[in-house]
């Protein structure tokens, strides 16, 4: 999950169009890592979202995380190459089954 101020109406439309999530970290050298993401979704409140990352090919992305939790996510549509960015801090937990559902809808 990352936090921001305000996710904003904007990003919880492109959530729901298939679009293309990237989510940029860097570890404690500042060097930068880049992952792509799935499952994006608004949560609630609108001030945060939440992403899921695969353990394999995310595995800098997540021990970044857990070393830093500071995180910038990019969104961007496929059709229209429109885009918005999220950057604040994260919280990472084990994803679970609706989790694994939101991936496999946004696969």
């Amino acid at each position: 999950m990352i936090t921001s101020a305000d996710v904003g109406e904007e990003r919880a439309r492109l959530g729901g169009t298939g679009a293309v999530v990237i989510v940029g970290t860097c570890d404690a050298a500042r060097g930068p890592e880049a992952s792509r993401a799935w499952g994006f979704r608004v949560l609630p409140a609108g001030h945060a979202i939440d992403i899921c990352v695969y353990a394999g090919s995310g595995q800098r992305t997540l021990a970044n995380l857990a070393e830093n939790a500071r995180a910038a996510v990019t969104i961007t549509s496929q059709t229209t190459y429109r885009s918005v960015q999220v950057k604040g801090g994260a919280d990472v937990t084990p994803a679970d089954e609706a989790d694994l559902g939101r991936v496999a809808e946004h696969q």
